[in-house]
């Protein structure tokens, strides 16, 4: 039987770990980060919970992502970003000093880029999330993910209505205006066109 691992959000908690089999049993409700409710069904074995963590009462809205190594790094609404180990040990925490909305990205220099609602963009070093030399980089509220492209430009949306493009060192490759949500995350295509969702469109940005 295969073995599947799911990860949930609610009100401040990590529940990440659920050992799976083929399929889920009875009826059961899920809550998304709006608070919706969605039902769910299956035939199957339930789910086993092998850990949950727990931040502080404050929201959890970045999602995850997990490294080679199984390891998961998600932002907080405490202004934290943390790394957890496969098995829900805190390996380390860092404060960014804002909510952090923005999920993790992990670049090809295998650090790791996020952005947080003081304006801030950061790049930390996997190991012990010191910060990578000239980081992080000011821009506007940032409640977006960013993308990294396999130069290691890193790509981020701003409430300044800026659309920003970060050279690897932290510094400002170019920045365009861009007048959609601050919160939609841009998407990097074969490393010359990057798709930008605004309120009702799409655009499409071809890379210098």
């Amino acid at each position: 039987m295969e073995n599947r691992f799911l990860t949930g959000f609610a009100s401040g908690c990590l529940a990440v770990g659920f050992l799976l089999g083929s399929k889920i049993t009875d009826s059961g409700l899920a809550r998304s980060l709006t608070g919706t409710e969605i039902e769910a069904s299956e035939q199957g074995p339930r789910p086993t919970l092998i850990w949950r963590f727990e931040t502080s009462e404050d929201e959890l809205q970045s999602r995850i992502t997990v490294d080679r190594a199984g390891d998961i790094y998600f932002g907080s609404d405490d202004h934290h970003v943390y790394k957890l180990s496969p098995r829900g040990v805190v390996r380390w925490s860092f404060d960014a000093g804002a909510p952090v909305r923005s999920t993790p990205a992990i670049g090809p220099d295998g650090f790791i880029y996020f952005g947080a609602s003081n304006g801030m963009v950061y790049a930390l070093n996997p190991a012990d999330a010191s910060p990578k030399s000239g980081w992080p980089f000011q821009a506007g509220v940032v409640e977006s993910d960013v993308e990294v492209g396999p130069d290691g430009v890193v790509y981020v949306g701003s409430s300044d209505s800026n659309l920003y493009a970060i050279n690897p060192d932290g510094t400002l490759k170019w920045v365009t205006l861009h007048e959609g949500d601050h919160e939609s995350s841009p998407t990097l295509w074969n490393n010359r066109i990057l798709f930008v969702p605004e309120y009702n469109a799409v655009r499409a940005y071809l890379l210098p």
